[in-house]
């Protein structure tokens, strides 16, 4: 997986800003998801895009989507990488749409999203059982979860991780440091850590596990870890901390 840029994220934000959602559509459009899924991976591999001119009848008014594949081109022509994934501008540009009604209850889940939501709403996910945060441009230990393998390596709230499975963490975005983190029970990560008060970073081989948890919770806490707010909820936000 390459890690994709702050300048490339916020880029395709600008073009349709991604947010977190609560909505009908995350359980009901799993068929269809897949089905477009497959077709976005076709057209990456040289393939063509399905319904490209396809007009709903429900349209209360005309609309252009020629606007739409005119900004898509532009994109895919003059963005300066190249390698402009096609899924990511697709699922960005229906995020952008349910923003567009301005309801903070209606926010669209690309499918990466969707699978950590319904984990958390599961109460287990695999991982090595920790919560990380972003401090100082770096992801940095908020706090191992009790009984867990993050908990037995050592990990303590501060440390900060300067690289996962060789891959640098600076300005790393922390929902891309969680995909990174966890994997399948029984697998290995290997983290390199910067303990507090050491002098130098130090590898860490952790072995994965199911991580129970026993409520879904979010934290919203300050640059010195403080709880600012706590309730239940799930929540996906640069800032607030996340389970690894």
């Amino acid at each position: 997986m390459t890690q994709p840029s702050n300048f490339s994220k916020n880029f395709i934000k600008a073009i349709a800003s991604i947010s977190v959602l609560v909505l009908v559509f995350v359980a009901g459009y799993d068929y269809h998801d897949r089905q477009i899924k497959n077709e976005l991976n076709k057209t990456q591999a040289g393939g063509k895009l399905i319904n490209r001119e396809a007009k709903p009848e429900f349209l209360s008014q005309d609309v252009d989507f020629q606007q739409f594949w005119q900004i898509w081109n532009y994109v895919k022509d003059n963005y300066v990488k190249p390698d402009v994934s096609e899924s990511e501008l697709f699922y960005g540009a229906l995020a952008g749409l349910v923003a567009s009604l301005k309801d903070p209850y209606s926010v669209f889940f690309d499918p990466e999203i969707s699978e950590k939501f319904n984990e958390e709403l599961a109460g287990s996910f695999e991982g090595i059982g920790a919560e990380i945060g972003m401090k100082d441009d770096r992801i940095t230990v908020i706090s191992p979860l009790p009984g867990t393998p993050a908990e037995k390596a050592g990990l303590k709230a501060g440390d900060k991780i300067f690289a996962i499975d060789g891959t640098d963490t600076a300005g790393m975005a922390l929902d891309y440091a969680v995909s990174l983190i966890r994997g399948p029970k029984g697998t290995q990560v290997k983290l390199l850590v910067l303990n507090t008060g050491a002098d130098k970073p130090s590898e860490i081989a952790i072995t994965r596990d199911k991580i129970e948890i026993d409520s879904v919770k979010f934290s919203r806490k300050n640059s010195n870890g403080e709880v600012q707010k706590e309730e239940d909820g799930f929540v996906l936000e640069e800032g607030d901390i996340a389970r690894i």
